[in-house]
């Protein structure tokens, strides 16, 4: 078990992220769960790109590692580190899609004020 915590936004983005994924999915903000964009690889089997600060990583890897087993064939899910309204230099040299099919970006606000 673990200590992490999901919101409401991220079970209903993840119903919502069946519309397509063209060429990949990139998730801002996906937290330690990662939930919106593994779920966008097992309904859509695509590759997703799911980022976030460099401290979530570890713990967003660990459960894309936990759950790897239950993706659709086809499909990728990959973690990475990324603060979102940075500008593109901080994607430089990673594996992202240009264009993507898909931008997810589900309770991407974070406070610890309010946890």
């Amino acid at each position: 078990a673990s200590n992490c915590v999901d919101f409401d936004g991220g079970a209903f983005w993840s119903r919502l992220a069946a519309a397509g994924a063209g060429a990949g999915v990139i998730e801002l903000g996906a937290g330690e769960t990662g939930l919106v964009g593994l779920m966008a690889a097992k309904l859509l089997q695509c590759h997703c790109y799911l980022t976030d600060l460099p401290d979530v990583v570890p713990h967003l890897q660990h459960n894309i590692d936990s759950n790897i087993a239950d993706l659709s064939p086809g499909s990728s899910v990959r973690a990475m580190a990324y603060q979102w309204g940075e500008g593109p230099e901080g994607l430089e040299g990673t594996a992202l899609p240009r264009p993507s099919g898909l931008i997810l970006a589900a309770d991407c606000l974070y406070d610890t004020e309010n946890v």
